[in-house]
C-alpha cells in the first residue's frame, strides 16, 4: 500500500471511529459539506479534514 494511501480513512475505518453501522456511514458521506472524495469507485476521507469537520460541527453545536 503506497504511504498516501496508508494515510486516509476508507468507510470501514469510519464506521469504527464513529462506532456506526455501514448505512450510517453512507448517509454522513452524502451529506452537505462532508469531506469524502471518490477515487477507483472507493470513498476516502484525509484525517485533517475530517478532524476540520468535526471541529466546525462541534462549534455550531455550541451555542
Amino acid at each position: 500500500m503506497c504511504k498516501i494511501c496508508a494515510e486516509l480513512y476508507t468507510t470501514d475505518d469510519l464506521q469504527r471511529i464513529f462506532s456506526c453501522s455501514r448505512s450510517s456511514v453512507y448517509k454522513l458521506i452524502k451529506s452537505p459539506g462532508f469531506p469524502s472524495f471518490k477515487a477507483n469507485g472507493r470513498r476516502y476521507v484525509r484525517p485533517g479534514d475530517l478532524d476540520r469537520w468535526i471541529e466546525r460541527r462541534m462549534k455550531n453545536a455550541i451555542i
